[in-house]
């Protein structure tokens, strides 16, 4: 782990975001440098605009960790504050949706399965965001099966609990408009259980 890969991991005050601009300007060959979990000083980064620094000083958006992990997959992790935020730097700055993980999942895969209604949002209109849409894990699930699993229950096909419900049900909802179309409907909608339990009903053959 190099001085950048800190410098990366903790950056979001003013103050570190300039400790970590000449960081990377005096080590250069830092950039793309790997700890012992493989991952450069990019993957460390938390905050956009310290994104922002990294690749304007060179660092590569497509780069990922030892199992396949981009910025667009960490970014639904719980360590990020802005998921959607930290996601749109790095597709403006060439990060791919259709990237995949040693499991076969894409951010969307991630993003659905944790309701991140925001940034499954981002990464639907960014570059193939649509066709990764219907992208399949290892496991032969899309992100829409994910968020499925999650959140609703396979006896009931009702959602788990009652304050996920905006949430998993805007997740969903967003997912299949860009499938079928005529599924959307606004989260706040009363048929939105309805629209949740025919997209379980469906959601396990042919999403």
């Amino acid at each position: 782990r190099t001085a950048l890969h800190r410098a990366a991991a903790t950056a979001h005050s003013p103050e570190s975001l300039v400790e970590l601009s000449e960081t990377a300007a005096h080590t250069p060959a830092a950039l793309h440098a790997r700890n012992r979990a493989g991952m450069t000083p990019l993957l460390c980064v938390r905050d956009p605009r310290a994104y922002a620094i990294l690749v304007e000083s060179g660092a590569d958006a497509t780069a990922s960790g030892a199992n396949g992990e981009t910025t667009l997959h960490l970014a639904a992790s719980e360590e990020v504050p802005n998921p959607a935020g930290l996601a749109s730097v790095a597709l403006s700055a060439g990060a791919r949706v259709a990237a995949a993980d040693s499991l076969g999942r894409t951010a969307l895969h991630l993003a659905a399965g944790r309701a991140l209604y925001g940034l499954l949002e981002v990464l639907l209109d960014g570059p193939g965001g649509r066709e990764a849409a219907t992208a399949r894990d290892r496991r032969g699930l899309t992100p829409a099966q994910h968020c499925l699993l999650q959140w609703v229950s396979p006896c009931s096909g009702y959602l788990h609990t009652a304050d996920c419900d905006s949430a998993a049900a805007s997740t969903l909802l967003v997912l299949f408009a860009r499938i079928r179309p005529a599924a959307a409907l606004p989260p706040e909608e009363p048929a939105t259980q309805a629209a949740i339990n025919a997209a379980y009903a469906t959601g396990c053959s042919s999403v």
